[in-house]
């Protein structure tokens, strides 16, 4: 069954895996379609972030990032900036709403019904699936479905690096992935790519992973301690759905909770897809408890992000150096010149 709709000043045909907007076709997964009809459904109202895990992921346990991923889906289709939205509005810490009218215009439902009489009474001939011309045609459907269900089977089950041909992984030292998903994502040395090559390289490994990762390094530089100083990254980034950016944080062996903590989001300065190298920096103000420094750049959802060129600066002087911590060691390896020769 199709259904047309005006959203808005557009005309879109959704069927049950594709969305049609002005003649251009596009493949999406059924948990967003579902969504998108949900929010359609209640077009300018608010649906909640627990109403739309209820009616679109009845009975599984999953996170909001799920859903985040769901609505970056959807964006991209109607090809429109979450800073300034004109179909779906983020409500912070509530949920979603289509800000739009949704007008049904029609329904296509394809049924099997009898053949009129009259054809019904054409020869055999004229109707039989074996003549010749309907055996070229039935065997031309068969093979475009097969070639459409390989592809589809390849996209969904191969890593996602696979298909980064100037990628050429290798063992990455001192750096470790970190977060609520890393079995997902993988870490490693690009030798193609850098400032010069080779820089730090991470990917998801499935189609749609769920939660993040962080490709980190943790350590302890004793000058930082009672100083305001500056964390800066060369990056590029590419096909990233959700959001990325860097982090540093400061922490101390006798405290659960981080003593200061920075990242892109606060800062305003997620990493956005460009595959052109770009300075990202954090600011932070380190406390003279600290004991270790954690850094490095946090993916969610599907993308991949090069990095290199890591670099410390102080901006300020607040106290006089003080020893360091004898049980963390300093940072390394953060230009990935130990491995440019290997």
């Amino acid at each position: 069954m199709t259904t047309i709709y005006n959203l808005g000043n557009t005309q879109i045909d959704i069927s049950e895996r594709s969305i049609v907007i002005a003649g251009e076709i596009f493949s999406i997964e059924p948990k967003a379609n579902t969504l998108l009809k949900l929010l359609m459904d209640n077009a300018h109202q608010v649906v909640s972030r627990d109403e739309i895990l209820e009616h679109v992921f009845p009975g599984q346990v999953v996170s909001y990032s799920s859903i985040n991923r769901l609505v970056a889906i959807l964006r991209k289709v109607f090809n429109h900036d979450p800073a300034t939205p004109e179909y779906i509005k983020t409500i912070a810490k509530v949920g979603y709403k289509l800000q739009v009218s949704v007008n049904p215009l029609s329904t296509t439902i394809t049924t099997t019904e009898p053949l009129e009489q009259s054809k019904q009474e054409e020869p055999l001939a004229q109707l039989s699936i074996f003549s010749p011309l309907s055996k070229t045609k039935k065997w031309l459907i068969i093979a475009i479905t097969f070639a459409i269900i390989v592809t589809s089977l390849v996209f969904t089950f191969l890593p996602k690096y696979y298909f980064s041909d100037q990628v050429s992984c290798a063992e990455l030292p001192d750096w470790v992935l970190s977060g609520s998903n890393t079995i997902d994502y993988i870490g490693c040395l690009d030798k193609n790519v850098g400032r010069p090559a080779p820089s730090a390289y991470i990917t998801n490994k499935i189609s749609n992973p769920d939660g993040f990762t962080s490709l980190l390094q943790g350590g302890w530089l004793a000058e930082y301690r009672g100083k305001k100083i500056r964390l800066s990254i060369q990056i590029k980034a590419n096909n990233v759905i959700d959001y990325a950016g860097l982090f540093l944080r400061a922490d101390n062996s006798s405290s659960s909770e981080s003593l200061a903590f920075i990242n892109s989001g606060i800062a305003g300065d997620q990493i956005i897809n460009s595959l052109e190298w770009t300075e990202k920096s954090l600011i932070l103000d380190i406390p003279h408890a600290t004991e270790n420094l954690v850094y490095g750049v946090y993916l969610n959802g599907a993308g991949e992000i090069w990095l290199d060129n890591v670099e410390f600066e102080i901006l300020g002087e607040a106290e006089p150096n003080i020893p360091s911590h004898p049980s963390n060691p300093s940072p390394t390896n953060l230009n990935f010149e130990s491995t440019k020769n290997n």
